[in-house]
């Protein structure tokens, strides 16, 4: 498959950390969303070319409560030629 730009949710722990793992191993660049950024940061370490990370609240329904204030267009611009979006976030 060619390599794309994907955007996973939910992406430091559990089903959404499994589909950015194979989606790195598979040469393509993510974009991923999580509430914690130690796990986000270990994949960038791990993969720096291919990740962009913001660490952000996906479940807040207040847009202006997510930590990063322009979280929707702060991914946009990260990921503006994207193909493919996992949402692997969980609401407990």
């Amino acid at each position: 498959m060619e390599s794309k730009v994907v955007i996973v949710t939910g992406a430091s722990r559990g089903i959404g950390l499994a589909i950015a793992q194979f989606l790195l191993a598979a040469s393509h660049k993510v974009v991923l969303v999580s509430r914690s950024a130690d796990q986000l940061q270990e994949l960038k370490d791990r993969f720096p070319s291919q990740v962009a990370y913001l660490a952000a609240d996906m479940t807040v329904a207040d847009v202006s409560a997510v930590h990063h204030p322009n979280c929707a267009v702060w991914v946009v611009a990260k990921a503006r030629h994207t193909k493919i979006l996992g949402h692997g976030f969980d609401i407990s």
